[in-house]
């Protein structure tokens, strides 16, 4: 893994998720059932997640719905991949999810703070 601004990287599950046949339904299941399941995961430091408006091109975007689901390092995200309450969340999504609607990824994290507005001068 790669260090960034001298901080290890934090780790992520990332998932695109392609439309779903009921945008509404899918979006209120995901927040009052499928997130709280996720906010119990052992290690979880934030939850990020939201639509997709655009490209830069205009072209269709690859997915819907992109989240994040943030951790400490690699070695919280493997402890939370043995957890009861990650197997609780992968098995969630069979309700809301259809097959092939979703690709999920593990990642690192980094962050870069922005210049400061004098730097900029």
């Amino acid at each position: 893994m790669s260090e960034g601004a001298g901080q290890p990287p934090m780790a992520r599950i990332v998932a695109f998720h392609k439309p779903p046949p009921d945008p509404e339904a899918w979006l209120k299941y995901y927040r009052d059932v499928h997130i709280p399941i996720v906010r119990k995961i052992p290690g979880v430091r934030n939850i990020r997640w939201g639509n997709v408006l655009r490209t830069t091109d205009g072209s269709a975007p690859p997915c819907w719905l992109i989240s994040d689901v943030y951790f400490d390092n690699m070695d919280a995200l493997e402890t939370a991949l043995q957890s009861d309450e990650m197997r609780e969340a992968f098995a969630d999504t069979s309700k809301f999810i259809l097959d092939g609607n979703v690709q999920i990824m593990f990642c690192e994290a980094q962050d870069t703070a922005p210049l400061e507005q004098e730097e900029l001068i």
